[in-house]
């Protein structure tokens, strides 16, 4: 579980590290979903899919959200396959932006433990 202020600082982050063109340059057009595994063994969940994770990174660097424990386990569910990837008409670079958020979260996780 992760405390406010680890929230606070995992969100500081995402404003500062998350490459902002690439997020917006997801047209949320669905070429992904047939090819995300996690999205079709979740039930099509939107927010085990690719675009759906991009909504959440978007929204956590935008101060919409919070990156609370739904937001970590939804992007710690993705497999990392990306499969999405050249299956996206914009080349959104999902798997960057993944690995990136993940890095802050997992930092962020491990400076609050020590």
């Amino acid at each position: 579980m992760t405390t406010v202020q680890e929230r606070e600082t995992i969100a500081i982050q995402f404003a500062e590290r998350m490459n902002e063109d690439e997020l917006l340059n997801c047209m949320r057009c669905g070429f992904c979903l047939p090819h995300c595994p996690t999205y079709i063994e979740s039930g099509l969940k939107e927010s085990h899919s690719p675009r759906g994770r991009i909504a959440l990174m978007k929204a956590v660097a935008e101060g919409v959200i919070e990156p609370d424990e739904d937001v970590e386990r939804s992007l710690s569910l993705c497999l990392g396959c990306r499969a999405c990837e050249p299956v996206c008409p914009s080349g959104v670079k999902y798997g960057h932006l993944l690995e990136e958020a993940r890095d802050i979260i997992q930092q962020n996780k491990n400076i609050a433990s020590l």
